[in-house]
């Protein structure tokens, strides 16, 4: 038996192929993203507010994204941007140049998406924050780009716009940023929120051309093809078909409260996908919770900077993860004691007394975090 000894019963770790279940320590479990580390549930321990884990607006952020303004890029700048296309109209990304950002470095890349016009969010490539959030400011050039209305020559508010001119588009833009301001093409990520989730696989995967340019993905709040939408290609028939342009390339894909609907349908229609589960301890429908020092924040960053350390490493989005999928669950303290079965038949063990021990388990590290 390998077992993994902690010095606190707020750690433990899960480790599952989709061959199998996400198993629970105790009442609940925790588990690291690929690649990553086991989080404390105490890491916020000077934020007390996040015990309201049913609300995390209760928490104060400690970020704040920046306003987009008008003018030239800069370090720590986020700018209003049009390509020489849509010269003349409403249609515009948004892009944000690092605090550290300088020529002729090289820098990862994250594309978002935002939600529908609903609520909690604006619709607009103003009203994204995961990009940030994740990045905190550092390192990482972040553009939000617009769903395309090609008729009215504007930014669409709510689903697509023009689904082909919102893909060109992307294409085209993804090209600039990195010919332009050092993006590394080898290390451009796609994120999204809520309608924005969707369109990871909607539009990141809808031709083979747009699918290629991604290293991972990260999914907020929604996923195609779990349920059946207003709009063209919906089904889970056409949604399967994008999702076979992922390959074996990482994502990250956390909801609040449960991830059970998406590993369900993903576990029927692309068993063999590297998949990260994170089901979120509050109800907020809001991509806010990265503006926030919180462990599941700490998870999505840990785990982007795995997937990048790795492409690095081994030279290849397919290496990542090794095929072992990781579920991630409420990161609240399991029993100690609690023995947790791999998919390889090994156990692995939550107990007290003892500082973890790093085990490498499929190609995957995992020890505590620092």
């Amino acid at each position: 038996m390998t077992c993994l000894r902690s010095c606190s019963a707020a750690l433990a770790i899960s480790l599952s192929m989709f061959t199998g279940s996400c198993v629970h320590a105790g009442d609940h479990h925790s588990i690291p993203p690929p690649g990553g580390r086991v989080y404390r549930k105490d890491d916020a321990e000077n934020n007390k507010a996040h015990s309201d884990k049913s609300n995390v607006e209760a928490v104060l952020p400690d970020l704040v994204t920046p306003q987009v303004t008008n003018g030239k890029p800069e370090p720590g700048k986020r700018v209003r941007q049009i390509n020489k296309d849509y010269t003349g109209s409403d249609v515009y990304h948004a892009l944000y140049l690092p605090t550290d950002w300088e020529k002729p470095k090289k820098y990862p890349v994250i594309v978002e998406y935002a939600g529908n016009k609903w609520k909690t969010s604006p619709g607009t490539v103003e009203g994204s924050n995961l990009g940030y959030g994740i990045s905190g400011g550092k390192g990482v050039i972040w553009v939000c780009m617009p769903f395309v209305d090609a008729k009215n020559r504007k930014n669409a508010t709510t689903w697509w716009g023009d689904v082909e001119a919102t893909v060109d588009y992307c294409k085209k833009t993804v090209n600039r940023i990195c010919s332009e301001y050092g993006g590394d093409s080898s290390a451009v990520f796609i994120a999204g929120f809520s309608r924005g989730a969707i369109a990871c696989n909607y539009i990141g995967l809808h031709d083979d051309e747009i699918a290629s340019l991604w290293r991972g993905f990260i999914c907020h709040s929604h996923y195609d093809g779990v349920r059946k939408w207003g709009y063209a290609a919906s089904d889970r028939k056409a949604a399967a078909k994008r999702l076979r342009r992922l390959g074996n390339r990482p994502q990250f894909i956390s909801h609040e409260n449960s991830v059970d609907a998406i590993a369900n349908y993903l576990k029927k229609v692309f068993p063999a996908g590297n998949f990260t589960f994170l089901a979120m301890p509050f109800a907020n429908h809001t991509d806010t919770w990265v503006l926030r020092d919180i462990p599941e924040r700490k998870a999505v960053r840990k785990w982007f900077s795995n997937v990048l350390n790795s492409s690095r490493q081994q030279g290849s989005a397919a290496d990542a993860g090794n095929g072992f999928r990781v579920c991630l669950a409420d990161m609240i303290h399991p029993t100690p004691g609690s023995c947790i079965l791999a998919n390889d038949g090994r156990e692995l063990l939550a107990a007290g007394g003892h500082a973890f021990e790093e085990l490498f388990v499929g190609g995957v590290f995992f020890e505590e975090f620092e």
